[in-house]
């Protein structure tokens, strides 16, 4: 056992500094590789970094249209699930977790039982998590998470019967590295659900790629790029902010030490020469229009690896733009969206099953779970609800269907059926009686 906890931490030790990577460009930390010498002798100390996340909004952007509207249990909605989901904070720990799969390859959740025997799902750091899979069957073998404390590196490895909480047996110091050997077992804990409790989500790249695809791997050399012509520019527009001036003909003059003496340098708005021959002028100013038209092609080819569209990277116009222009210039950003959902729905499939598992006593593997997604496009409210209304209309559409066609979740559909039917009681309470005529009298 000491020796797969070695092996774990030792393969995240290699796992932590790429996703450590992954992390800074995401953040818009990037290395001025192009900058020359001469241009940062010019800068000194003035810019050590631009940071312009492009990065984060590729990102960002595609994982806002990721999000679970409910999971089915057995084929049916289990609004009890849903609830208990929500209640937990599900929906923050999709979000984090999906991102760290955008940015790294894959994110972490893992499923326990809290103090009061229900269900929770936690996210977890990329930088802290590593789990080995069955190499035919893909299924989790086992998970090891570390992390600093107390001047110890404190773990959990999670096996399909128990779980080991660990620590380091060597004093770990401020800013030092976890030791990968060394490890201690502190207290052993049954694993009644018969599967390791870690489930990976995992943004599909190739088969041999374990760890997934990160979506920044095709877009960091053209957000460089983009870094390197905005910091010409104002590199450009600091040289050429104030006048450029020259003269000729006027006599020099030097200090003691043999320097030249700038006439204009201590902002003088007036230079006086006696020599007849004296002239004085300025440079034109530099035209940066270059700059932005290099950037905007840039920028195109940044959201076509992307899938972002002109508006997203700001070189939309003001003009107005129709719901149907909008929805076809995100079609790539949509079937992207789509093809994460496919993707990443199948471990949160899994957490699904895990969540009812602890919940029932069940066993997971007998549990059929499946995740839903409220759809990835920007919808017309206008045109969505016409054509849900005529669709019922037609018969064509219950009323749940009609709802869940408007994009509400089921809870919510679940929600509006008891206010609706509550309605109708209270109606039926308020209505007036209906007193009836006997039938000799209406004939009199």
């Amino acid at each position: 056992m000491t020796d797969l906890v070695e092996s774990l931490s030792s393969a995240l030790d290699t796992r932590e500094a790429t996703v450590r990577q992954w992390d800074s460009r995401y953040l818009g930390d990037s290395p001025f590789v192009l900058l020359t010498p001469v241009q940062r002798d010019q800068l000194g100390e003035r810019l050590k970094s631009l940071r312009i996340p492009l990065e984060a909004l590729a990102v960002d952007l595609l994982n806002e249209r990721l999000r679970l509207a409910s999971f089915k249990v057995g084929g049916s909605d289990d609004l009890d699930l849903w609830e208990r989901w929500n209640e937990m904070g599900g929906p923050e720990t999709a979000e984090q977790v999906q991102r760290d799969a955008l940015v790294s390859g894959t994110g972490y959740c893992t499923i326990w039982a809290d103090e009061t025997g229900q269900p929770v799902a936690l996210p977890e750091s990329a930088r802290q998590c590593i789990l080995r899979r069955d190499p035919v069957t893909r299924r989790v073998t086992v998970a090891f998470k570390r992390w600093f404390e107390d001047n110890r590196a404190r773990g959990v490895l999670y096996l399909p019967d128990e779980i080991r909480i660990l620590e380091s047996a060597s004093y770990v110091p401020d800013g030092g590295t976890i030791p990968a050997n060394g490890w201690r077992t502190v207290s052993t804990i049954p694993n009644p659900l018969g599967w390791v409790p870690v489930v990976g989500i995992t943004n599909l790249g190739a088969v041999t790629e374990p760890f997934g695809r990160s979506e920044l791997g095709g877009l960091v050399d053209l957000a460089d790029a983009v870094r390197k012509v905005m910091l010409d520019s104002l590199i450009s527009s600091h040289e050429t902010g104030s006048p450029r001036r020259w003269s000729t003909g006027v006599k020099l003059e030097e200090n003691e030490t043999g320097e030249v003496l700038d006439p204009w340098a201590k902002g003088s708005q007036t230079a006086m020469a006696e020599a007849a021959d004296a002239k004085f002028g300025q440079f034109s100013p530099s035209n940066l229009a270059g700059f932005d038209t290099l950037v905007g092609m840039l920028l195109r080819q940044f959201g076509a690896a992307s899938g972002l569209t002109p508006s997203m990277l700001g070189l939309g116009s003001n003009d107005a733009i129709s719901a149907d222009a909008i929805r076809a210039s995100e079609s790539n950003l949509i079937a992207r969206a789509e093809a994460r959902q496919r993707a990443f729905g199948r471990g949160w499939a899994v957490v699904g099953a895990l969540l009812v598992a602890i919940r029932d006593g069940a066993e997971p593997n007998r549990i059929k779970v499946s995740a839903t997604w409220r759809d990835p496009a920007t919808r017309s409210e206008a045109q969505a609800a016409d054509a849900a209304v005529k669709l019922h209309a037609e018969g064509l559409l219950s009323r749940e269907g009609t709802l869940e066609r408007l994009g509400m979740t089921p809870s919510e559909i679940a929600a509006d059926s008891r206010r609706v039917a509550a309605e109708a009681a209270q109606r039926a309470v308020l209505a007036p009686p209906v007193v009836q005529t006997p039938p000799g009298e209406a004939a009199a």
